[in-house]
């Protein structure tokens, strides 16, 4: 009869966890054996229904006598019907993920489709760029519809927009759970657009003080673009700050 196998072997031990299913002892405390529970020479096969874990000793004493006790039978089959139950739902598992990105695909083609109809087209092209999928995967739907308009706004051709998806739709799902984040964005990049150094330590509580404090918007999109350096937008967002805080102690000193 042929040997058994290195791979038999192994699916043997995984199967019955590494323990000798005699005496209950493992491995490394012990040297294990794949043991035919019908031996070969009463025609036992190499099936994995007639093979068991056994330790050494187990193995060495039984001989090659047949096991008369079926728990160990009926130990395997429990186990290879646990095993197939677990086959069974991993299948169903690659069915539903399937199943899943089937969705995921007709949502991007939709998204895809709204973005280039907002710069004119009638359509989007064949092939959904990699990037709509990604975002509709990572953010969903809805932010994503939301993403179309913003990139429609601030682009000028659906690929630039295509390029710049994934960020739209990162500052507006951030933008949900944080009324500040949007705007902190904004600022960042009117400060980096004008060629100014931003320390971003401070940069981010700063403005949100700011914003806090119920400065515009556009007020400090001004002072972005018009003050000389970072340090003259730190003075000037400061002072702000504390005329503001002055205004307020004075209004509740009276």
């Amino acid at each position: 009869m042929k040997a058994i196998s290195k791979r038999t072997r192994f699916e043997v031990f995984k199967r019955d966890s590494f323990k000798c299913q005699h005496c209950g002892k493992s491995s490394p405390d012990v040297v294990l054996h794949v043991d035919h529970i019908k031996p070969r020479a009463s025609g036992g096969t190499n099936d994995l229904l007639n093979l068991v874990t056994a330790c050494d000793t187990c193995n060495l004493g039984k001989s090659d006598k047949e096991l008369s006790d079926s728990s160990a039978v009926a130990k395997q089959k429990a186990q290879l019907d646990a095993l197939n139950e677990r086959r069974e739902q991993l299948e169903m598992l690659i069915e539903w993920k399937s199943a899943l990105a089937g969705l995921d695909t007709m949502a991007a083609r939709g998204v895809c489709d709204v973005l280039y109809r907002c710069f004119g087209h009638e359509s989007g092209p064949e092939v959904v760029p990699v990037e709509i999928v990604t975002a509709v995967r990572k953010f969903g739907v809805d932010v994503c519809m939301d993403a179309t308009k913003r990139a429609a706004d601030a682009y000028t051709t659906a690929e630039h927009a295509i390029g710049k998806f994934g960020g739209i739709c990162n500052v507006i799902k951030k933008g949900k759970s944080d009324p500040h984040y949007e705007t902190v964005v904004r600022i960042r990049a009117c400060l980096k657009r004008s060629g100014k150094y931003v320390n971003e330590g401070c940069f981010s509580k700063l403005v949100r003080a700011a914003l806090d404090r119920n400065a515009s918007v556009e007020s400090l999109i001004d002072c972005a673009y018009k003050s000389r350096s970072w340090t003259a937008f730190v003075n000037d967002v400061s002072r702000f700050i504390n005329n503001q805080d002055a205004s307020r102690n004075a209004s509740e000193g009276e």
